[in-house]
């Protein structure tokens, strides 16, 4: 197989250039051997298909008789190359049979055949199997390749791939690309005015930039996004990307209902839509509705088996309902695949220093190589003072983390205090930070807005309240001053319209559970997806 006349190629996350032999990921750029590109090539060929072990002898070894252990050396060396690059992609072992390349690829563009190096293979007259096979693979990714750009709604190939990086980009939420999507698909909407599902993509990247701009640039965001609804819903009135934007663009804290009821809207018009699902996801979570919002993440997880934030909130769902040596897998499978998505790695740091093994989260804080960009001496101070008075709570650690996480009222260090200080036992420092950030009363009232370079998920930027119903804060939901704060901020109203509390088994006493609730029969602490009812 002749490398240097392919042309490059986005899989995953990464843009592969094989006449470079290098895989260009987030995270580096590595250059993969010859036959390790000859390989990958050849699964990317098939798109999706299952080559055999002889499949890739034929084509990548030219027919040559070499053991298992070479092309087990190819696929561990291109495994190793997706881990360290992010690139997102897998190289999936199907047992006795072969293997097959888990990823989208945006473009394999049509080669006239798959050719030996001519110093690998005698030249013979007549259709030998090599031959056969190798032409058989280009017919194949001819096949797929000749219209790949129309599922993307497009007519124009150009504009099918700036609609392809834009999904991808959406896909997987990385706090660096939301940028990025609104330029790949700005220029999708350029090169194809008349495309309305990449209008409404545009409008759903822009949604994005709003919800994690500094605050001079929130406006011009929410603009860009509204004005790329509007001409998405010219064009096709039922744009589940554009209305799945203009539903989630405000925050909901005080507005459960009505931000429900328009995500379910969105819903009813486009059923599988990701990107409602994912936010229809933490709204129910954020309202102490577990178990429905396992439903929906289960449901945008068969849509989307590679997104991220489908995996991480898994794993912590795993953690809620109890079941830790299930969240632990859940969550080390994404570490292996995305090393250094921050709502990865934190999710790891969360499932660790909340289940009694403060040693690991410690050892994992330490490790520099696994750290997200982000992550700033500050908050591993912050953390390190945490995880050591979980560890130790003597009285001397429980003030010192008061003084830590409580001083600095912001998004994300206000979360984060109220799960360590609850989980602490202490109450009054707990609900005092809760008060502050939530309700913006007492004396840690602190801004709205992160500290500049501040890692920080947008769901804690936009002040959802899912940490509320974790097993962190179980403590400050048995306190009586847990009903005032969530009729403050608007929760209580929420459930009584919903005529449905927050699940059973996440109430230590059932003060909040005059209302009946959608579990109530569940297990008390130690329910699991496969040991409830509705899940």
């Amino acid at each position: 197989m002749q490398l240097a006349h392919r042309e490059d190629f986005r899989l995953g996350r990464a843009l592969v250039r094989p006449s470079l032999r290098t895989v260009e990921g987030p995270l580096a750029t590595l250059t993969a051997e010859p036959r390790v590109m000859q390989v990958l090539m050849a699964l990317a060929d098939v798109r999706g298909a299952v080559l055999s072990r002889a499949d890739l002898l034929e084509v990548c070894w030219a027919g040559r008789i070499v053991g298992d252990d070479a092309v087990n050396r190819v696929i561990g060396e291109l495994r190793r190359i997706a881990r360290e690059t992010g690139a997102g992609f897998v190289v999936e072992t199907i047992p006795r049979i072969g293997f097959r390349l888990v990823g989208e690829i945006e473009s394999v563009p049509v080669q006239p055949a798959v050719e030996a190096s001519p110093g690998d293979v005698d030249v013979r007259p007549g259709l030998d199997r090599r031959t056969w096979l190798a032409g058989g693979l280009t017919v194949l990714a001819a096949a797929s390749g000749s219209t790949w750009w129309m599922a993307e709604g497009s007519g124009n190939r150009s504009a099918a791939r700036q609609i392809a990086e834009g999904r991808r980009i959406l896909r997987e939420l990385w706090p660096d690309q939301d940028e990025r999507g609104v330029e790949v698909l700005r220029e999708a909407v350029k090169i194809e005015p008349g495309n309305a599902k990449a209008w409404g993509l545009l409008a759903m990247a822009w949604r994005n930039v709003a919800e994690g701009a500094p605050p001079d640039r929130v406006s011009a965001a929410v603009t860009g996004c509204e004005e790329a609804a509007r001409r998405a819903l010219a064009l096709d009135a039922n744009e589940g990307n554009a209305l799945a934007a203009l539903a989630t663009l405000r925050p909901y804290l005080g507005d459960w209902e009505a931000a429900e009821d328009r995500m379910r809207r969105v819903l009813e018009v486009a059923p599988d839509n990701p990107n409602v699902l994912l936010h229809l996801v933490t709204l129910l979570q954020s309202v102490g509705h577990a178990r429905a919002s396992w439903d929906l993440n289960e449901r945008a997880i068969a849509k989307e088996p590679l997104s991220p934030p489908h995996q991480f909130r898994k794993a912590l769902k795993y953690w809620i309902f109890g079941d830790i040596a299930e969240a632990d897998l859940t969550i080390d499978r994404a570490m292996q695949l995305w090393p250094k998505y921050p709502a990865i790695w934190s999710a790891r740091l969360y499932i660790f220093a909340f289940t009694g093994r403060t040693q690991a989260a410690l050892t994992l804080l330490k490790d520099r190589s696994l750290r997200p960009a982000m992550f700033t001496s500050q908050l591993e101070e912050r953390w390190q003072v945490a995880l050591t008075a979980l560890e130790a709570p003597t009285a001397g650690n429980l003030a010192q983390v008061r003084r830590a996480l409580a001083d600095e009222a912001r998004p994300g260090f206000a979360v984060q205090a109220v799960m360590f200080l609850s989980a602490l036992g202490d109450l009054d420092a707990a609900f005092a930070v809760a008060q502050g950030f939530l309700l913006r009363k007492g004396p840690l009232v602190g801004s709205i807005w992160p500290a500049q370079n501040q890692m920080i998920s947008p769901d804690d930027r936009w002040r959802r309240t899912m940490n509320l119903f974790t097993p962190a804060t179980m403590a400050m939901r048995a306190d009586p001053r847990f009903a005032p704060l969530c009729e403050g901020i608007g929760l209580t109203r929420y459930w009584q319209a919903r005529g449905a509390g927050p699940d059973a088994f996440l109430m230590p006493d059932q003060k909040l559970s005059s209302m009946p609730s959608p579990s109530s029969r569940g297990s008390p602490a130690v329910a699991s997806p496969e040991m409830t009812e509705n899940l």
